[in-house]
């Protein structure tokens, strides 16, 4: 019995420890899990543009009279007050191209360069949510592409561009909140052929709705290099069968596009030694 006492003294003293310092042993690091939402499994939607909200400026979407299909070329309604002159420009050079080829244009998603925000909201593939004490992490059913998201902490003042920029997240209740900068200046934003600068800021919400099923993201974007105004856009998603629909996809071994046909790889034919 004595054994036993000089043996417990030591985790009672750090139980002790503990509970005055307001810890608990089985608690997670950060937020107690009760206040975390809970996003993490496979989600994945079947609609490849943005939502408009229910008021004020949104994103561009097609061309009214052109019904859309999983079939149709992108056509996108340049006259959207939100664009900038010459963004409205890019959108219908876009538009005349995919008419008179008559088909989708390779773009991001064909030629297996990374997405960026918002583009990769769009994707119709599955995307697994990993949820960490100080992280968010997308994982993308497309060419296993990653985005990370640093929770509670703040953009360096000096960034290095790049397709996903920077991200930091935090929570609000329900919602996780994204705030994303520092893109580099490298295709659309959309299959509309939007086009965005260094100076794209996007904020995002996400909020688990309906028991649970629906995944939604609410989101922001601002340009001043590229619109006119800030604008919103929702985009809903809905659990999916992870042991059926997240397998590996590596965009270099897998070229065909939905709408049929291949797409060259890029090789090198010019030996090493």
């Amino acid at each position: 019995m004595p054994n036993r006492l000089i043996l417990a003294a030591p985790i009672l003293a750090m139980c002790l420890s503990l509970a005055l310092s307001g810890c608990e042993a089985d608690a997670p690091r950060g937020a107690h899990a009760a206040e975390v939402p809970d996003f993490s499994g496979h989600w994945e939607h079947t609609i490849a543009h943005f939502l408009p909200p229910k008021e004020g400026p949104g994103p561009v979407v097609n061309m009214p009279g052109l019904e859309f299909t999983a079939i149709n070329v992108w056509v996108g309604d340049y006259r959207n007050p939100i664009l900038q002159p010459w963004a409205a420009n890019a959108v219908k050079e876009h538009d005349i191209a995919e008419l008179d080829s008559g088909e989708v244009l390779r773009e991001q998603l064909q030629l297996c360069l990374p997405l960026g925000v918002p583009n990769v909201i769009l994707l119709r593939e599955p995307v697994e949510l990993l949820q960490e004490a100080g992280s968010v992490t997308f994982l993308y059913h497309h060419d296993s592409q990653v985005r990370r998201v640093q929770l509670n902490g703040t953009h360096p003042e000096n960034i290095a561009p790049s397709p996903y920029g920077h991200s930091v997240g935090h929570y609000e209740g329900d919602t996780l909140v994204i705030d994303s900068i520092g893109f580099s200046n490298t295709g659309p934003i959309d299959y509309y052929g939007t086009p965005h600068t260094d100076t794209l800021h996007v904020v995002e919400r996400y909020r688990v709705v309906d028991e649970g099923s629906i995944l939604e993201v609410r989101l922001t974007v601002s340009d001043p290099g590229a619109f006119t105004t800030e604008w919103s856009a929702v985009q809903r998603y809905r659990r999916s069968d992870a042991g059926t629909l997240f397998r590996e996809n590596i965009c270099a071994e897998n070229v065909r596009f939905e709408l049929g046909g291949e797409y060259p790889v890029p090789t090198d034919t010019t030996p090493d030694f």
